[in-house]
This record gives C-alpha cells, structure tokens and sequence, in this order.
C-alpha cells in the first residue's frame, strides 16, 4: 500500500464517505478511485482533482503517488503549506494573515537572538 492509497482510505474514513461518493464528487469513475486504493496509480487529472476536493497539496499527492522525489527542502514544504491553508480565503484575509505570520517570525527571531546572546 502506497502513500497515495493510504492517504485515500484515510480520507474516506475520516470524511465517512464511500468510494462512490468521493468518485462522484470529483468526476471520476468509480473504478478510478478504486484503482488508486488497490494499486496507488492516478492520472495527474485524478491527483488534481483529489487535490482539490481534499483541500490538500497537489505537490504532496505527486510525492505521495511516487511521481516527485521525496526530498525537498523544509522551506519548500511549508511554503506549500501555508499556501494550501491560505487557498479558498478571500485575497483581504491572505494579506492579513501574512501580515500576522510575518510579525511572528520577526518576533521568533529576536527572542532566539536574544537566547544565543
């Protein structure tokens, strides 16, 4: 079983919904979907409209399919994050989020300055 295919059932577990009706609510068939939890294979169509339905990372679907390398840099994979958190917000609300995450990390960077002094 595949990160892909576990990712899958872990979803429909927790969503408590059924293969069809995920399959239904993405516009694929039935069989697409059962594929992907027997063999973990999806077409980039598939893993886009996973991504999107499931609100998660379309890079992290990639990687979790075996189509990307697992390594990346923590930057990158947190930059994907709070992109992902972010989407679906009103373009205000992103801003004022930076705003707030910004004021964090500049705040996190003196307090650890003020540590190694």
């Amino acid at each position: 079983m595949n990160e892909l295919t576990q990712f899958v059932s872990a979803y429909l577990d927790e969503h408590n919904i059924s293969q069809r009706q995920l399959s239904l609510a993405i516009g694929v068939s039935n069989a697409t979907i059962n594929r992907v939890l027997q063999t973990g294979a999806a077409s980039a169509d598939t893993l886009e409209k996973l991504a999107a339905y499931c609100r998660h990372d379309l890079t992290d679907l990639y990687r979790m399919a075996g189509r990307l390398p697992e390594e990346e840099s923590a930057e990158l994979r947190i930059g994907r994050q709070v992109a992902a958190d972010l989407d679906g917000l009103p373009e205000e609300d992103q801003e004022e989020l930076l705003i707030y995450l910004r004021a964090m990390a500049d705040a996190k960077r003196k307090l650890n300055r003020q540590r190694e002094d």
